[in-house]
């Protein structure tokens, strides 16, 4: 294969497994207040979330390194895309 087709590949994976991660924790963080054992929820949502990214971003390392750092530089990218479409919440003072 050509580098373009692994550079397109890493730009994809990375936007991929970022928003699984970050939907993700938007989705737990949701969830977290009508369920019964909260902790429970929070420690499978994480380890999914993790070992997912995790087993991405290895898939990627086997092609080559600076593969991963591009899909992780997307994934960052993905973090501020998805704070841009749902929003900062309203009640957190950021300084």
């Amino acid at each position: 294969m050509d580098t373009s087709y692994y550079i397109l590949i890493s730009l994809i994976a990375g936007l991929l497994l970022g928003t699984i991660y970050f939907m993700g924790l938007w989705y737990t963080v949701k969830k977290i207040t009508g369920k019964g054992r909260p902790y429970l929820l929070v420690f499978c949502s994480f380890v999914i979330r993790i070992s997912l990214v995790l087993f991405g971003f290895y898939l990627l390392v086997l092609l080559h390194w600076s593969y991963l750092i591009l899909a992780f530089l997307t994934f960052l990218l993905t973090r501020q895309m998805i704070i841009h479409k749902i929003g900062k919440p309203a009640n957190i003072i950021y300084e």
